[in-house]
This record gives structure tokens, sequence and C-alpha cells, in this order.
């Protein structure tokens, strides 16, 4: 018999602070996006000087932190003291007017936590709160703290939560809500800015005048500079969708005076967007100078006004990104994914729309290009992309050749798959074949983009550990999770890490491993042991067993954190990667809230804090539900499709190994039938 042993491991929260990258599963067949991203991440990480050696307090200089004191002077002393170190916030509400950051300083301001260390503008601030403008620093941290933007008691549309200029910022476990005008503002990056793991919220709405726009993050690179921006595992989001036109905000937006090279990685976007008459801004909005940006796995619900927009940049790779439901896009041109070379009129090349999936976009083309006679693109790649209820599916104009429209799937579209305006014969080779709504085979399509985006010389890390390919015979697989305490997982052989999420401050780390089975199983069957780098203190693990003829791991789910919030939160969770009608889903969360799972899943083990639920899916749901809790802590979550051959998986059995206190986890044992 063919058996899968899944096993997981669960920790209580630690609270720790750390630099290190989240490492989320990558397919061992993926060749797209055209960069190791994972890797330079971890790279780029690396460059960060440890700032954690020195360390002053706030209360030692004066600071009340009580939500009445204004904290301005005793904070500012703080800052200069600490220079070189990190500057910590104990529990409490620190009122600032704007603290300046001295040119050249490397300081880390660290809380204890989101909404327990609460830096909170002043009534009638007129500057940003944590500011260092025009000049530069070294290196900016931010960590575990949450940042309030007091919109109704600020007196300037241009006063920023952080408004700094940085040879390198780092942002993580950070929540900005009632932020004006930007919570984040980056008129430059020498080398590189990372804002990650962060939740950003509830902002205040346009104003009533033009260049009254708020939005989470602007990237406007004035000075000279080569550095890249990054944001990752971000929430950003409106409680309420907006009411009317102006009535919302934008989401991360680059204007880059200079080139910029962004990465926008498995970001979450909900009731984003922004149709006011003369400044349209999208969740995601690339307006010009974005080079070699990679938009890879981001989720964005309820968009008002274009979702993804790329303007008056090059060699663009948007990856495995889903665009879901519609507010109202603004003006009839709008598009779930949207290119634009126009005003002023700029040619682009080298873009790639590939894997992605663009459903409820009633009044909106699903994937649009728009050029003008003096602004053309070329070099054009979308490929394998999956459109549900849309207006239309691809529409193009003023491209040139080679352009690759191939192999994606269309339903409830309109009338046309593909349309193209103002095509010039003599230059645009258009390949539309292999699409559901062409009959024509690939065969001899052009060639696409040649020009993407690669790693320097100065920038090449080790490559990340790829898990081996699925539809091996026979598999013994196991999950692991950790508590706050960020760490990276291993197992021993035979087991192979299939998603090794390192986690954050405040988000659990959680793992996947499998491995090759013996031709049979005893009665017993006891799981691996699967080992987290950080020292936890509380953990468990549970052990799953599974049946089936040629069993294989499909896909996972990338492991995901929802931030706590007062009265319970709520999850859409994502469908695994790979996922085939027939198999059984296995989807573990590990919190310390009870899980409300949606109608017809099964919960099959608890250990400690993690639960293991298991359904066998008949079709392939466009996601698996909505998950809830109404406790106020954050949970993690992942998932893993279980595919067979023949016959569908079963589960046969069931263990753990009980609650533990070290990171050398248990998965304890399970009888077989």
């Amino acid at each position: 018999m063919s058996l899968l042993a899944l096993a997981r491991g669960v920790s209580a929260p630690v609270p720790v602070v750390t630099a290190a990258p989240s490492t989320p599963i990558v397919s061992a067949t993926r060749t797209w996006p055209r960069l190791d991203v994972p890797s330079l991440l971890n790279y780029e990480l690396g460059q960060f000087a440890d700032l954690s050696g020195r360390t002053v307090n706030v209360r030692e200089y004066g600071a009340r932190g009580d939500g009445a004191t204004n904290d301005t002077a005793a904070v500012q002393s703080a800052i200069n003291a600490g220079n070189g170190g990190t500057v910590y916030f104990p529990s409490g509400i620190y009122v600032l007017d704007s603290v300046e950051l001295a040119a050249g300083a490397r300081i880390r301001l660290l809380g204890a936590g989101q909404g327990i260390t609460i830096l909170k503008h002043a009534d009638g601030a007129t500057a940003s709160m944590l500011r260092a403008i025009p000049q530069v620093v070294a290196q900016f941290q931010v960590e575990s703290l949450t940042l309030d933007g007091n919109m109704n008691g600020v007196g300037a549309w241009d006063a920023s939560a952080i408004e700094v200029q940085a040879d390198r910022l780092l942002v993580q476990n950070v929540e900005a809500t009632r932020t004006v005008q930007q919570a984040i503002s980056l008129p430059s990056t020498t080398y590189t800015s990372i804002i990650r793991d962060s939740w950003f919220h509830d902002f205040r709405l346009h104003g009533p005048s033009l260049n009254q726009d708020t939005r989470a993050v602007n990237v406007d690179h004035l000075l000279p500079s080569d550095g890249d921006v990054w944001f990752v595992n971000n929430r950003v989001e409106m409680t309420s969708p907006p009411s009317g036109a102006g009535n919302s905000v934008g989401g991360f937006r680059s204007e880059g005076h200079l080139n910029t090279r962004l990465f926008y990685w498995k970001n979450v976007f909900h009731n984003v967007g922004q149709d006011w008459p003369q400044e349209y801004l999208a969740p995601i909005d690339i307006y010009r100078n974005g080079d070699g940006s990679v938009i890879w796995q981001n989720q964005l619900y309820n968009s008002y006004y274009t979702p993804i927009r790329v303007m008056r940049s090059n060699d663009v790779q948007l990856i495995d990104n889903t665009v879901d439901g519609e507010g109202h896009v603004g003006p009839a041109w709008g598009g779930g994914i949207d290119f634009q070379g126009r005003s002023p009129d700029t040619n682009m090349h080298g873009m790639v729309v590939r894997g992605n999936t663009l459903r409820n976009l009633a009044d909106a083309q699903a994937i649009t290009m728009w050029f003008d006679p003096d602004g053309v693109m070329s070099d054009v790649t979308i490929d394998g992309n999956t459109i549900d209820h849309a207006a239309g599916a691809v529409y193009l104009s003023y491209v040139r050749g080679p352009v690759r429209v191939t192999n994606n799937t269309a339903t409830n579209y309109g009338s046309q798959g593909l349309a193209i305006d103002n095509a010039d014969p003599s230059s645009t080779q258009v390949a539309d074949c292999g699409n559901s709504w062409s009959a024509a085979s690939c065969s001899g399509a052009p060639a696409g983009p040649t020009s993407g985006p690669q790693p320097t010389a100065t920038r090449t890390p080790t490559t990340t550990p790829q898990p081996p390919a699925t539809s091996v015979g026979e598999l013994a697989v196991a999950f692991a999770e950790a508590s706050q305490q960020p760490g990276v997982w291993s197992v021993q052989p035979p087991y192979q890490l299939a998603v090794n999420w390192s986690g954050s401050t405040g988000a659990r780390p959680i793992a996947v491993a499998y491995a090759a089975a013996p031709t049979s199983f005893s009665a017993i069957v006891t799981g691996p042991t699967i080992t987290n780098a950080s020292e936890q203190n509380a953990s468990g693990g549970s052990l799953l067993l599974v049946q089936g003829s040629g069993m294989s791991v499909r896909g996972t789910t990338p492991a995901t954190h929802v931030h706590g919030v007062n009265g319970g939160s709520t999850a859409t969770l994502a469908t695994p990667a790979g996922l085939h009608a027939g198999d059984l889903v296995a989807v573990y969360i590990n919190t310390s809230n009870t899980i409300a799972a949606p109608s017809g899943w099964t919960l099959q083990r608890q250990d400690g804090q993690g639960t293991v639920w298991t359904r066998a899916i008949t079709g392939v749901p466009d996601t698996l539900g909505d998950w809830s809790t109404a406790g106020n802590a954050g949970w993690t979550f992942t998932a893993v499709a279980l595919g067979a051959t023949t016959s569908g998986p079963t589960v046969i059995g069931a263990g753990g190994g009980g609650a533990e206190t070290t990171a050398t986890i248990s998965t304890g044992s399970a009888a077989t039938p």
C-alpha cells in the first residue's frame, strides 16, 4: 500500500525580534519569477547590521507612555543616545510630535508588540512622526509596535507616520493605522528597504482637494540610488468598503523619479483603491521607473480602481497573483491587471503576466495593455492565466512583436477572448494559441521575453533548497509549527521540507516535510522529529496517516499569518497550488483561539495550540472557504493538497506527541488499521 504520514508540531508564543526572512515553499518546477526571490531577500536581510547588542529604554529618559503626556523630547533624547543600538519602548501610548533621525544614524526602535506599544502622532502635529528629511540615515529599523497616525487630530495632510531617506530601512511586525497621506513615505533608498509581516489599515480617506491622496506606502526616489524596495507578507485593508468616488485610499505606490526595483510578494489587499476623478490610485501601483520589478503571489480582494497597475516600466513580472472582485474600477479602460505607457507616452518591453487568477470583474477587462502611437509595448508574454466573470479577457493596444497570448483559460468573459487594436502588421507577431477561446496550438509561436531581470554579480545568494518533484510512489509527510519565536526548520533524512516558513515576531512559523515511505508500514507508525533553529518553551506535534494509490503532495497554500484583533478575525484560505478534483486537503492552523471551520471539514487532531483539519475536495474550488475565530490572538495557517493516481486518499490513522517544552518536536505515533 501507499501511505502519507502527515505530522505537525506546535509551539506557544515567545516574544523575540529577528531579521531572519520568512521561507515559504517554492515549487521544484518553478521557473517563474526569473529570479530567486526568496534567496535574494535572504541576501538583502543579511546586509543589515545587528543593532541588538546595546539597548536604551525610553522610560530612562523621561518618557511616560501614558497617552496624555507629550513624550517627544524624552524620546528624542533616547534616540540620540541610542545611536548604533536599540531604543526600547515598553508597553504604553507614547504621544509624539516629530522625532528627527540624525544623518548617518543606525537605530532600531523596538516595542513590546502590536497594540501593546503605541506611538501616537500628537494633536496639531504638522510634520511626520518619525522623520529623516533631508538627511539620510544609514540604517533604520522599526519593529513590534503600533503607529497611530491620529488622523483626526494632526494638523497637516503631509504628516506621515514614517518619512525617511535611508541607506537601509527595515519595518517588520508593525501595525499602522489612522494615518494621514502615507503610513510610510520613502523619498530615498540607497540600498534596500524592506517592509514585511505588518498590518496597514483604516487610514484617513482622500481629502476634498487634489493631492490630498492617502495610501499605506509611497516610494518616490528623488535622490540617485540603486535601492530595492520589498513589500512582503503584509496586509493592507479598509474595514469598510468605499461609499463613493474619492472615498477610499491607495495601497502601495512607487512614483520612482529614479528607477526603483520593487518586490511585492505574498501581500493581501482588501477594500483598497481610489477612483478619485483626478488621482487614480491602485492597490499595487508602479507609476513609473519600476524596471525589473516582481509582483508575485499577492491577493487583492474588492479593489477600487485597477487592482494592479504598471506604468512606464520594463521587464516587470506578474506571477501567481489573485485578483478577486471589484467595487468600482473607475473609467471604462480599467483592467484587473493594467499596463500603461501613456501620459507621457513611453515605450515598454519585456512584460510577463503568468499564472494569475482574475475573477469577478464585471466592469473591467481582466488583462489590459494600453499604449499610444508614441508609446508602444513589445516583447510580451501573457500565459497560463485563469479568468472568470470579467467584462473581457485580454485587451491590447499598440503592442509590437513578439506577443505571446498562450494557454489562458477564460469563462464568462464577454464577446472576445483576445482583442487587439492598432496592431502593425509589419512588426506585430501575435501568438494566440492554446487558449480556451482559440483553436490553434502553440507550436511555432514567437519567443517570449529574453530580457527579464537577473541577479547581479553582487547579488548572488545561495539557491533556496527545493522540494523534490511530487508523484513519487510512496510518501511519509510531516508537519511542524513553532510559536512567535522566529526560526527555520530542519528534519532528518529521509524527510525533506516542502514548507519551511520561519515566521516573524508575532507570526508562528510552520513547516511541512515528507519522505518516501517504506513498502509497507507496521501497525504503529512513528512520525519524525522536526526541529526549529530557535529555542521554544512550548510545543506539540501531531501525526496523520493517509492512504491512497500513487500518493503525492500536489502543492501547498503559502504559510500566512492572520493578525489578532479584538472580537476575533476571519480569513479566506487560498486553495493549494496544483489541487486536483478528488484530492484530500489538510489544513493546519496554530492558535490559542478556537477555530470555526467551514462546513464539511473534519478536525482530525489537536495537540497544544495546533489543529489539523481534512476534507476530500470533489472539484477545484476558488478558495477553501472562510475560517474564523472569536478569540483575539493571531493565527497562522497553511494547507497541503494530497493526491493519488487512481484512488482517492483516505485518512486511516491519527496520533500526536502531546505538549512539549522544546524546539525538538516529536510528532508522535499513529496506528494503522
